[in-house]
């Protein structure tokens, strides 16, 4: 079972979670995502990062619309 938690919401499954990342590729040419911790213990892990970059495209939605960030 594949989980995504963000400060945006929740993503559950595998395409949905690949979605979320595409949609940041698109909006951040430039952005990392680099691994500051992570726990794995048998079939399970957890990962935390922190995404940065300059938004230099555009940031959807998941309806498809531009989203404001706060």
């Amino acid at each position: 079972r594949h989980e995504l938690t963000t400060p945006g919401g929740e993503f559950t499954g595998r395409e949905s979670i690949l979605g979320f990342f595409g949609v940041l590729q698109g909006a951040f040419s430039n952005g990392t995502l680099p691994v500051n911790s992570r726990i794995v213990e048998c079939d399970r892990a957890s990962v935390e990062g922190v995404f940065s970059g300059i938004l230099d495209g555009v940031l959807q939605s998941p309806r498809g619309r531009g989203a404001a960030l706060r």
